[in-house]
């Protein structure tokens, strides 16, 4: 048996595949041993008879090599070289559209805006240079086994959480939040980091497969913890989409039979506390003015519809309803819009070329979105379903509130659409966790449902 094992994994050429292998054909072996012993065979006899009755040991190594090695996801990586390549495309246009406000007396007579526009122009080339940076960086991921990073999941957790805490006390302050902070000679900006958190959170409740509801408190503590940094410093939206997608991704787990404990019961309790949770702390938080002064404003001016800090939700609500089916709307965006290469680019995209173009990018999204929950669902092991389902609520969340702001249904925030929005930062981060998704994909056939003595948290 010993000497079929070793020929027939010769012929495997992924190593992480060969503990799975040499177990299962182990055990059909040894299952095959016992019947031929109670046919009346001694152990040799039995042993033999057996191991004759798997086939030729190479002929079942080639066979099995065929099935249980990385995958080349071509169409997805395709779908990104496109989605890419157009955002690069769409970004150079901005720049060369702004060339009319670049001349004469316009420039200085549009004030803020102007100087909006200008940064546009540079921010063309910016977003090319970060965008070849960011899928650069999501074919390294692509090439590491997600596993590994599963290994090192709660060490990656605690120095985000520790990054984060610091950037409370240390944090450079822009418009009222704590944005980034530097640590050694490097800028972080922590909203960014943050969404790499979601992803190491599947692997963290992994490391938990098994056990009971003292996990279950762990886990939610692992969520509620660097959920509540994140609203401190302060990152609301940030953190609703953190809370979302790991209240998501813990759910998948509880369905699939993680933890022994009542599925019924413990859902009930995390969705409960998902809803009452937010929904009252942040009406608490406004009745007895606890929030900054700019978020009360910007509710406030929201839900009167009045006001400065609905300034610019009327003004994307105006664009919308000026925006004809195809071209240019009835309003000029760049004049009146700012952030509108970033924040509000949706908005710029449907009224300079219509709301037919529009329809199409969303449905890009929609159907990248897709993929990736198809793959994370399609994946066999548990832990590649739910990092890989973690990447895909933050692009869910982050394009759905983006779009909404843009069109004028929900209050502003800090949002941005994937892989269009200007921002190095965001742009390279979304690329990582697109990397985590591919590599999710690259090893689906290697790992079996359970996984866990080979791919384990480090406690």
């Amino acid at each position: 048996m010993e000497q079929y094992l070793k020929l027939l994994l010769e012929q495997i050429r992924c190593k992480r595949v060969h503990p799975y292998i040499k177990e299962e054909i182990q055990a059909h072996i040894e299952d095959q041993i016992e019947d031929n012993i109670q046919l009346g065979m001694t152990m040799e006899e039995a042993e033999k008879a057996a191991v004759e009755d798997m086939g030729s040991p190479v002929e079942v190594g080639i066979a099995l090599d065929r099935i249980h090695r990385p995958k080349a996801a071509w169409g997805l990586i395709g779908l990104m070289a496109v989605i890419s390549i157009a955002g690069i495309i769409f970004h150079e246009l901005i720049a060369m559209n702004l060339q009319k406000y670049m001349e004469g007396d316009l420039l200085q007579s549009l004030g803020s805006i102007g100087r909006n526009i200008v940064a546009s122009r540079t921010g063309s080339a910016n977003f090319a240079l970060y965008t070849l940076i960011g899928f650069v960086c999501m074919l390294i991921i692509y090439h590491i086994d997600y596993s590994v990073i599963a290994r090192f999941a709660k060490v990656l957790a605690l120095i985000m959480i520790g990054i984060i805490g610091y950037g409370l006390f240390a944090g450079t302050i822009i418009g009222g939040m704590r944005y980034a902070v530097r640590i050694l000679g490097m800028n972080i900006h922590m909203p960014s980091m943050m969404m790499l958190y979601v992803p190491l959170y599947g692997a963290i409740i992994y490391s938990y497969y098994g056990k009971g509801y003292t996990a279950i408190v762990k886990s939610f503590l692992w969520m509620l913890v660097p959920t509540w940094i994140t609203l401190r410093l302060p990152s609301l939206v940030m953190a609703a989409i953190m809370l979302v997608s790991m209240s998501v991704v813990l759910t998948i787990a509880i369905i699939n039979g993680w933890f022994q404990v009542s599925k019924k019961r413990v859902i009930g309790i995390l969705w409960g506390v998902e809803v009452v949770l937010p929904i009252g702390g942040l009406t608490a938080a406004y009745v007895l003015e606890l929030l900054e002064t700019y978020q009360i404003a910007r509710i406030r001016s929201f839900l009167s519809g009045s006001g400065d800090a609905n300034y610019i939700t009327n003004i994307l609500r105006v664009n919308f309803r000026g925006s004809s089916l195809l071209g240019a709307g009835s309003q000029d965006t760049v004049a009146y819009l700012p952030n509108f290469n970033s924040d509000y680019i949706f908005s710029y995209l449907i009224s300079s070329y219509g709301l037919l173009v529009g329809a199409i990018v969303f449905s890009v999204f929609a159907v990248l979105i897709y993929t990736v929950f198809s793959v994370s669902f399609k994946q066999r092991n548990q832990l590649g379903i739910c990092m890989g389902c973690g990447c895909g609520m933050i692009f869910l969340l982050n394009a759905v509130i983006n779009v909404a702001e843009n069109i004028g249904i929900l209050p502003l925030s800090t949002t941005f659409l994937p892989f269009l929005s200007t921002g190095g930062r965001n742009l390279i981060v979304c690329y990582i966790l697109m990397g985590i998704v591919l590599s999710i994909y690259r090893y689906k056939d290697i790992y079996p449902r359970e996984a866990k003595r080979h791919i384990s948290a480090v406690e």
